[in-house]
């Protein structure tokens, strides 16, 4: 306080030096040991009756003109006296001190005096020094005294030229006494300066001013927690700084910068609790200076003041749809990044529609904003002004609170991206002080087509403007006020009411006769759920999708319920692109075209018809019967209304075939991986863009779609004109932010994969990246894999150059990255295959990346950009068992003796998949369970490269085979050393460590084990060597291997002087150790043991302790992996334990996470499979289309299924986050022929629709003459399937499980919905399995073509004749398959193969017989006849439409030997083959 009075008695020794003065805002700073660096500002009131405040009293100026008659000064040479002002400096020269003071003073163009400026104790040199001091080009006049007590001048006043400011108007005041008539003089206009803001009261609730040097203002490490008293940032904290300003009001301040360039960003301070505090009235005062810097045109900047306990949002301005909960605004100011500068006080709305708002603010230029908060009414009253006051930039208004805040906690700040930044400063939270608020002020409400604004107003003033009361199609009459709808305002009567209460304005009006509203918008009103139209239970029955669109007037009129009658063309044209066109049928070859007639309503091969009504043009319904293949498109409508056209459209795919290869994930189940295979009208689709960027739902593209923050960013469907091959490309077209193609995969692998793509590369600082996290949140532990595009080459995580590349090519990009060893890999290729570079095996970009599930495809951030891709797969590499390698360093080792040092060797492991590709996941190195004694052993594994190990071998070791287990992908290998001693050992010649209990009842099995002492050459040479003459007893011992067993368990023996160990199948699962003793060449006793595990089919999985293991159930833990050897095990997977181990279940603990089971079984028998699961199951793979017979359970409960093995191996794959507790198998009953045989079909809807041959034969059986006497019959078709289908849903696996011996299997009727890629393979698979169960199979050929649509040339016209059979490829592999197994000398000859119906041949001498036969059958001409039947053609596949055509095929017409029909073909094949049969 002391310091404040001493400046104030400066400036007024100073004022009256200068001649008394007004408007003169005086600041003076101090220099020199005794200010200790404080800084204060003494300011001049405007008026005639205001003074300077330093403690509250006011001090009484004069206005007078300032005369002036120096002149200016000359420059001074360096020997001479005097101060001359240079070079942006106050120079001194030759002073008689060594402390001066100087006095700066500026004037207005009227030469009234408009500020002066001192700086105090200037320490000067032997009487020289110089001061920096910027006067902007102002004229100015210099002054040096010797002290600010006594004044006294040491030189002459300096002027100094330059311009000088017009002098603002002063308004007089009010005279308390009646002026005189005659003025002395002409009044001479005096400046009018702005209220200041409020010294600092000693009686502040709280300041931050940011100067001390004892306080971190600032948390620069990106924080969600709140911190009282430091400024927070939660995703650039960078950002936050306390900055110097030039101007000594502000000094030091809190700046929020922004120059992450990746959108707004924030930052806020969390107040102590003192500054929450209200006075009586809920009031108080808050008081700060700050300034706004929009750096571009990408974002707002933003102060606001906010109340209660929430987070503010991180990136984004606060509005009413970014106010995170518990946070509550109360004022806000919001520079917008187009407002030239302008900010805009508590509203959303934009700079022209604001109702408070600033105007003459500068952009980077501080301000001084008083904020009076009344929480009792939830209003503030707002006053800005520049720092000196001088300028006001928002006049005194009332606002409302942002919301309802009940306390003020929190400064929050938002900078826009491209380096805007917000400064802050002299923040301070006080009581109300006079002045703050005089008169009273209301609300008065405008309420405008049910939009709400405020506008305050004091007591007895006008309002200033009203909203805008424009409303399309309708007429304004007039403001109703509070409610009062008889009489209305005009908007000039509003102006002119003076306010005196709280005010609602309403405006009114009615409905414009002339008006026609025009369509504004349309949108999908019903529209099949998620995009996926419903399917009809079977071929013959169609479901009901219903589309519609609901017309949107300009005024939000639904013209689709309420269209005006004066409109006369209502019409909406439907479009249903891609529903045409097979991408299976593309995939294998074909053109993907269907049969559907083009120019009318059908449409997914004849399975769906798009039905119209007249009378209601804005609906349709999509007909859809069930069938298999895979559709992607969209629905389009057009709609006309009043002459004006608008098309929407929104994607629909049909996916009722949905299984994967093993172990693919992406694309996702029932989508393709080659885009080329789409219908070309769906060229230029666009797909959806991710709501949140972290998942999205894409029904034509199989999920992939656009994420990122570029408001230009699309995904689209693409066709290069020169190549006509299709493709997608992400495209950006803005230049904010960033852009991504994305797909998330439905699970995050558990160990290695591989992911293949073409790709073409546009921009530089293209990539493709592989994440845990979305792609839009940029934190630590979320990148596996980032392949990037420089522009000239590509780089793996950043690392060593792979190869050159060039801009717009094409390439194929193979990635790797295995979550277990986190490693990955690159490999680039041309268009043609031949590879260009590979990088080396390198580590994830960040190693915490543990579940890397999203696959991006990355254009440049901030800028436009494209990059096209195709042909993307994601998938588990299979090992290639003959390419897993192991090496040992030294195959024998010498066993050091005792005190001999250890002795140690390296043991390595490689693996290749099937495409050889490095296996890069962790290897884990283990000794084989028939390693009993490891006490003398161990393995370390290398800590950079677990493919090698280390072997250490101390003194002690048993001789003999060591066996080492490594595995890697879930594959184990066994790698052998041998150990050799200067000691005699016994070692087993013949021994099986894992024994199958028999399945069949009343078997044994019988196991030798034998057993030699070995010993070294000599006592120099430690080769080994049979030692002669000793015997060897037996033994079995106990689990622990600690003592002889006296009772064998149930069902096992062991004969001791055979070494012969025997198992029943009265056995239960059990650990035993069968023990070899002999003696050495010194008679001393010796020993070996091996661990015999006798296990029969029932697994209980999870740990494998005393508390896990249920009794009679075989342990599989996270370790126990397949082998030939043990018989049972995991493959292809890395599970953990998860429950609560127990001994009294086994489904208490189970193993978690995708794997592989198998164990050896009997083959060619089903098998009753127990499982107690969670997840998806495929049991039984056969090849890439056949991937297993597929179940699923959504919860862990216990299920029994039929499983038909084929081989000895019963396999049962667990994906979809698969929790697997325990198994237990048992082997069905063997079934025996029954008094027929029975007849089973095997086929599509072709045989199974309702009409076909099998579904008449199967209805009409019985009254077929001579096959039910010797046969019986059951259609198995389904319709809409292929041989994948018909595998993975498990219709075969029933048609398996019922064959006894001597049935008979017809399959033939499959392909028209897809052969996938292994059609011959797999069809050979359905023979293998069906004759492995006991059948004889009889081949058939297709049913003939329709002579409908394009197929209507199979008729010729001109000659009455059908030859209608198919020359498909699928029809002509199955009679190359009969040519070849039925050969007898051929290598595939195949004595079960009993017949071939060829049933479209057959079809056609039936067809054309009845023809010729034309009158008999009633008919007046032959084409009348064959008209008949091809009527029963509903398309070229299915002839429901009648029984003609099918009971010719069943039973023939005329005499020929092709025209017999099947009945009589298979009572011919089957009575033939049972003579036979009876022969044998």
């Amino acid at each position: 306080m002391e310091k404040r009075k001493k400046l104030l008695s400066a400036i007024l020794s100073v004022s009256m030096i200068a001649s008394a003065f007004t408007a003169l805002p005086l600041s003076a700073s101090a220099e020199g040991e005794q200010n200790s660096g404080e800084e204060v500002t003494a300011t001049v009131s405007p008026s005639t009756t205001a003074g300077v405040t330093t403690t509250g009293e006011p001090v009484a100026t004069a206005t007078t003109e300032v005369e002036s008659t120096d002149e200016p000064a000359t420059a001074a040479t360096p020997e001479a006296a005097g101060v001359v002002y240079e070079d942006q400096k106050i120079k001194i020269t030759n002073a008689k001190a060594d402390k001066v003071t100087i006095v700066i003073s500026k004037y207005y163009d009227n030469k009234t005096l408009a500020g002066v400026e001192l700086k105090e104790n200037v320490t000067l040199e032997n009487g020289s020094g110089e001061v920096a001091y910027d006067l902007q080009g102002k004229a100015a006049k210099i002054m040096v005294w010797d002290d600010i007590k006594t004044m006294t001048p040491l030189f002459a006043t300096t002027s100094v030229e330059g311009t000088v400011d017009p002098a603002p108007t002063v308004k007089p005041s009010t005279p308390t006494t009646t002026p005189t008539t005659t003025p002395t003089s002409t009044p001479t206009a005096t400046p009018t300066v702005k209220p200041a803001k409020t010294p600092v009261p000693e009686n502040a609730y709280y300041v931050l001013d940011h100067e001390s040097t004892d306080t971190t203002y600032v948390n620069t490490t990106d924080s969600a927690t709140q911190a009282e008293g430091v400024w927070v940032s939660q995703y650039y904290a960078a950002g936050n700084s306390v900055a110097t300003d030039t101007n000594k009001d502000i000094n030091k301040y809190f700046k929020y910068t922004n120059s992450q360039g990746k959108g707004t960003r924030t930052s806020y301070f969390t107040l102590p609790s003192a500054a929450s505090t209200l006075d009586e009235n809920k009031q108080a005062a808050v008081e700060f200076d700050f300034k706004f810097k929009n750096g571009g045109t990408k974002g707002n900047n933003q102060i606001a003041l906010i109340g209660d306990s929430g987070v503010p949002i991180g990136n984004g301005e606060y509005n009413s749809s970014n106010k995170p909960a518990g946070t509550q605004a109360i004022l806000k100011l919001t520079q917008p990044k187009d407002g030239d500068a302008q900010f805009i006080v508590n509203s959303d709305s934009t700079l022209a529609e604001a109702a408070t708002k600033s105007s003459g603010y500068k952009n980077d230029t501080w301000a001084h904003a008083k904020v009076v908060m009344n929480f009792e009414t939830k209003s503030a009253l707002v006053t800005i002004t520049s720092l000196d006051g001088s300028s006001t930039y928002v006049e005194t208004s009332q606002v409302p609170f942002v919301t309802n805040a009940t306390s003020l906690t929190k400064i929050f700040v938002a900078a826009a991206r491209d380096n805007s930044y917000v400064g802050i400063d002299n923040f301070v939270v006080r009581p109300l002080a006079d002045g703050d608020v005089t008169g009273t002020y209301y609300n008065v409400t405008f309420s405008v087509d049910g939009k709400t604004s405020v506008v305050g107003a004091k007591e007895g003033e006008t309002i200033e403007s009203v909203p805008d009361v424009a409303k399309t199609g309708y007429l304004f009459d007039g403001w109703s006020k509070d409610g009062d709808t008889e009489n209305l305002f005009t908007t000039e009567q509003v102006l002119a009411a003076k306010v005196t209460a709280d005010t609602t304005y309403t405006a009114v009006y009615h409905k414009d006769p002339a008006y026609i509203e025009p369509l504004q918008s349309v949108e999908f009103s019903s529209f099949p759920e998620n995009g996926i139209p419903t399917a009809g239970a079977d071929a013959n029955t169609a479901a009901d999708n219903i589309i519609s669109v609901k017309l949107i007037g300009e005024i939000g009129t639904d013209l689709t319920a309420n269209p005006d009658s004066r409109v006369t063309d209502l019409n909406v044209d439907w479009e249903f692109d891609g529903f045409r066109h097979i991408a299976s049928k593309a995939a294998e070859g074909g053109n993907g075209a269907t049969t559907d007639d083009v120019s009318g309503n059908e449409y997914c091969d004849s399975y769906a018809e798009v039905i119209k009504e007249a009378q209601t043009p804005t609906s349709v319904n999509f007909a859809l019967k069930s069938q298999a293949f895979n559709f992607y498109g969209q629905v389009k409508a057009t709609v006309t209304y009043n002459g004006k056209k608008i098309t929407i459209s929104r994607p629909m795919a049909i996916v009722p075939t949905k299984t994967a290869e093993s172990g693919v994930l992406l694309p996702k189940p029932g989508y393709v991986t080659n885009f080329d295979w789409y219908s070309d009208d769906m060229v230029g689709y666009q797909a959806v863009t991710s709501a949140d960027n972290k998942s999205a739902t894409e029904v034509v593209t199989g999920d992939w779609a656009a994420y990122g923050g570029n408001t230009g960013r699309g995904l689209y469907l693409a066709k290069d004109e020169t190549t006509k091959k299709k493709f997608l490309k992400l495209k950006s077209t803005g230049t904010n932010s960033s852009s991504f193609a994305v797909n998330k995969l439905d699970s995050a692998p558990t160990g290695q994969v591989i992911i293949t793509q073409d790709v073409k590369f546009y921009n530089n600082n293209s990539s493709i990246l592989f994440k845990q996290d979305n792609p839009v949140t940029w934190s630590a532990n979320a990148t596996a894999i980032s392949f990037n595009f420089t522009g000239t080459e590509f780089n793996l995580n950043g690392g060593d150059k792979i190869c050159d590349a060039t801009p717009g090519k094409w390439y194929k990009i193979v990635l790797s990255a295995d979550v277990t060893s986190k490693l990955c890999f690159a490999k680039v290729y041309d268009e043609g295959g031949t590879l260009l570079g590979e990088s080396d095996i390198t580590a994830f970009v960040n190693a915490g990346a543990t579940a890397p599930v999203y696959l991006c495809y990355r254009t440049p951030d901030n800028s436009q950009g494209e990059l096209d891709f195709n042909n993307v797969k994601v998938y588990t590499p299979e090992i290639d068992r003959t390419k897993f390698t192991t090496t040992v360093a030294d195959e024998t080792i010498s066993i050091p003796e005792a005190g001999e040092s250890d002795v140690t060797t390296t043991l390595t492991a490689k693996a290749l998949s099937t495409e050889d590709y490095d296996m890069i996941g962790e290897a884990t190195w283990a000794f084989d369970e028939s390693v009993t004694d490891t006490s003398s052993v161990a393995i370390t594994p290398d800590s950079t490269d677990s493919h090698k190990a280390t072997l250490t071998v101390k003194a002690g070791a048993p001789a003999g085979k060591l066996l080492i287990k490594v595995t890697i992908g879930g594959v184990t290998k066994t790698v052998q050393v041998n150990l050799t001693s200067s000691q005699d050992s016994v070692q087993f010649t013949q021994s099986t460590s894992s024994i199958s209990i028999p399945l069949t009842d009343g078997t044994t099995d019988k196991y030798t084990y034998a057993a030699k002492v070995v010993g070294p050459t000599s006592s120099t040479d430690k080769t080994p060597m049979d030692i002669e003459g000793k015997t060897v007893t037996y033994a079995v011992y106990d689990k622990n291997n600690t003592n002889p067993l006296t009772t064998m368990p149930t069902g096992v023996t062991f004969d001791a002087a055979k070494g012969e160990l025997s198992v029943s199948s009265s056995a239960s699962a059990t650990t035993l150790y069968v023990r070899a003793t002999s003696t050495n060449r010194s008679n001393e006793t010796i020993t070996k043991a091996v661990k015999v595990t006798i296990h029969g089919l029932a697994f209980d999985f999870g740990g494998d302790g005393e508390d896990a293991l249920m009794e009679g159930y075989t342990a599989v833990t996270p370790t126990t992996a397949y082998s030939e050897a043990t018989g049972y095990g995991i493959e292809n997977g890395t599970p953990t334990i998860g429950g609560t181990a127990s001994v009294e279940s086994a489904d208490s603990d189970y193993l978690a996470g995708e794997f592989t089971f198998k164990t050896k079984v009997t083959p060619k028998k089903v098998y009753n499979v127990t499982i107690t699961y969670k997840g998806k199951l495929a049991s039984e793979k056969v090849n890439a289309d056949l991937t297993g017979t597929e179940r699923a359970n959504d919860t862990l409960k216990s299920v029994t299924y039929a499983v038909p093995v084929i081989d000895d191996v019963l396999d049962l794959a667990f994906t979809q986050s698969p929790q697997v507790a325990s198994i237990v198998i048992e082997k069905a009953a063997d079934k025996t022929a029954g008094v027929k045989p029975h007849i089973y079909t095997v086929g599509d809807s072709t045989i199974a629709n309702n009409g076909s041959w099998a579904y008449v034969m199967a209805r009409d059986y019985a009254t077929y003459l001579q096959l039910p006497d010797i046969a019986t019959f059951s259609n198995n078709g389904r319709g809409g399937r292929n041989l994948m289908t018909y595998y993975t849903e498990g219709i075969l696996n029933g048609v398996l499980t019922q064959i006894r011996p001597g049935d008979y299997v017809m399959i033939g009727d499959m392909g028209t919905n897809g052969v996938g890629h292994k059609f011959e393979e797999s069809f050979n698979y359905y023979i293998d399995a069906c004759e492995a169960m006991g059948a004889k199979i009889i081949l058939n050929s297709y049913s003939p073509h329709g002579a409908v649509k394009e197929y209507a040339k199979v008729y010729d016209s001109s000659t009455n004749t059908f030859t209608s059979y198919r020359q498909d490829d699928y029809d002509n592999i199955v009679r190359k398959i009969y040519a070849e197994r039925t050969t007898a000398e051929g290598d595939k000859y195949d004595a079960n193969i009993v017949g071939f119906v060829d049933i479209g041949k057959m079809a056609d001498a039936a067809f054309n017989a009845y023809v010729n036969d034309y009158e008999t059958n009633g008919y007046a001409s032959k084409d009348a006849a064959a008209q008949a039947i091809i009527k029963c053609f509903s398309d070229h596949n299915h002839y429901s439409n009648g029984t003609i055509a099918a009971e010719l095929m069943i039973k023939g017409y005329g005499d020929g030997a092709d025209a017999k029909g099947i009945v009589k073909s298979l009572y011919e094949i089957i009575s033939a083959d049972l003579a036979n049969a009876n022969q044998d």
